[in-house]
């Protein structure tokens, strides 16, 4: 069957900045990952992540356990949200949509996971999100997980993203010569783990001041 083991496909560095809303990613440093190699081929953006605990809130939310973390104790919830109630989609590039090429692949998907709670403040210190995919599908698994912590933003302390992991385990695309033609077909699933870390926060607003005549 050959090494099934997880290795290194490539690093990379860059900035992240929030505007309107939305995440954007800039100043890509690093090894870019070469034609051919393997990339995670998800669009995932780990700050609109929290809004699964909205979703989480209106589906099947229980206690679970207490846990020791790095802060301290934890408080660990597990919940469940039906597709009906979720807003949570399953974006994946790229899947075969006829016999030369690939399209990407988006679904809106129950799922299911964890959340773990600072029981002083109520901040919420960790998010997982597990997709919930039929066995037909050429996706078997779809997950995020998302941490949080205490960052400096301005000389002030603030709850924000210290790391962020997901992981896709999904059909390869394979490209077959035969007969004088080429076309694509599925090839066997492959796992991709990419694990993101968050570090030096800045806070970019402009100031003034007013002077007399």
């Amino acid at each position: 069957m050959g090494d099934s083991s997880l290795y290194l496909a490539g690093l990379s560095r860059a900035t992240i900045l929030y505007r309107n809303g939305d995440e954007v990613k800039e100043l890509v440093k690093g090894k870019e990952q070469e034609k051919g190699e393997a990339s995670l081929k998800m669009s995932v953006k780990f700050g609109p992540v929290l809004t699964a605990a909205v979703d989480a809130a209106r589906g099947d939310l229980v206690w679970d356990h207490w846990e020791q973390g790095a802060p301290g104790l934890q408080a660990v919830f597990h919940y469940m949200v039906p597709m009906e109630k979720s807003h949570y989609q399953v974006a994946y590039c790229c899947l075969l949509d006829d016999g030369d090429g690939g399209g990407p692949f988006q679904r809106l998907t129950g799922y299911h996971g964890e959340i773990a709670i600072d029981p002083e403040s109520g901040a919420i210190l960790r998010l997982t999100i597990e997709a919930d995919l039929e066995d037909s599908l050429p996706i078997l698994r779809h997950g995020i997980l998302v941490e949080y912590g205490p960052v400096d933003i301005g000389s002030q302390t603030y709850i924000g993203i210290v790391r962020g992991v997901a992981i896709l385990r999904a059909r390869t695309i394979l490209r077959i010569h035969e007969w004088g033609e080429r076309f694509n077909t599925f090839g066997p699933f492959q796992t991709t783990l990419d694990d993101n870390s968050f570090a030096d926060y800045h806070v970019f607003r402009a100031s003034s001041r007013m002077l007399p005549e």
